[in-house]
C-alpha cells in the first residue's frame, strides 16, 4: 500500500483482501489496529467493520498492560503492544467502549447482608454489606433502581440486585475472568438467575446468561 491514500482506502483495502481469502481474519485485526499510526483513531474505529468492533475489544480484553504498554502479566499467545495498539486501547478505554469491570443482575428474594455475607464467605473475602474488596478487585452490591416486582420475570434488568465487580489497577485480567466465572457458577448453583454485562460476556459459560430455573 503506497502512503499517498487515504486511511479510508487503506481500510477498504484491508477489508477486501479478507473478504477475498487474502488476509485472514487475526490479521486482519492486527493491521487494522496498526492504522491509528496514520490516520485518527476515531476515523479508523468508524470504518471498521462491526464484527472487527468484537475481535478488537476481545484482545484488548484479554491484556493488561502498564502506561507504556507492557503487559504487567505476559502471556505467550498475547502479542505486546504495538505503538498503535497503545493508542487505540487508550482511546478504547477513554471512550468507555473497553471497561475492565462487569456487571451482574442477580435476582434472589434474599436479603442484601445475608447475600454479601454469603459471597464474602464463598470467596473468600472481609465482609462489608455493600463492598467486598479482595486482593485485586472490588464488589459493590447494591439493590438495582430499576428492579421491577412484576418485570423481573421477564427480563433481567428489572432483577432485585445490580453486583458490580471491578478490577484493581493490580489486578490481572485472566484472574478477573475467572473470579466472574466463580460468581456466576455460585449464583447459579444456588438457583439464583444471573446475568453478567461486560466486554467479555461471549467467552463466559452460557455466555454469561441464566435467567431460569425450575422450582
Amino acid at each position: 500500500m503506497s502512503y499517498g491514500k487515504k486511511i479510508s482506502d487503506e481500510i477498504t483495502e484491508l477489508i477486501i483482501a479478507y473478504e477475498t481469502g487474502y488476509l485472514m481474519r487475526s490479521e486482519l485485526l492486527h493491521f487494522s489496529i496498526e492504522k491509528v499510526n496514520k490516520g485518527n483513531v476515531d476515523e479508523v474505529w468508524e470504518l471498521l467493520p462491526g464484527f472487527i468492533h468484537e475481535d478488537i475489544i476481545l484482545y484488548f480484553s484479554q491484556i493488561n498492560p502498564d502506561e507504556n504498554g507492557v503487559d504487567q502479566n505476559p502471556n505467550p499467545c498475547i502479542v505486546p503492544l504495538s505503538p498503535g495498539g497503545i493508542v487505540m486501547r487508550n482511546w478504547l478505554v477513554k471512550s468507555r467502549i473497553l471497561n475492565f469491570g462487569c456487571d451482574i443482575y442477580l435476582d434472589t428474594d434474599i436479603e442484601l447482608n445475608e447475600l454479601s455475607l454469603s459471597i464474602a464467605r464463598f470467596l473468600p473475602c472481609p465482609h462489608d454489606p455493600s463492598e467486598l474488596k479482595g486482593d485485586n478487585f472490588t464488589i459493590y452490591i447494591n439493590i438495582n433502581n430499576e428492579f421491577d416486582p412484576e418485570g423481573r420475570y421477564s427480563d433481567f434488568l428489572f432483577y432485585r440486585y445490580l453486583v458490580e465487580v471491578e478490577l484493581n489497577k493490580s489486578g490481572e485480567f485472566g484472574s478477573f475472568k475467572n473470579l466472574i466465572i466463580r460468581l456466576l457458577n455460585f449464583f447459579w448453583g444456588n438457583k439464583m438467575p444471573a446475568v453478567a454485562a461486560c466486554d467479555f460476556e461471549d467467552i463466559l459459560p452460557n455466555k454469561g446468561k441464566k435467567q431460569f430455573f425450575e422450582s
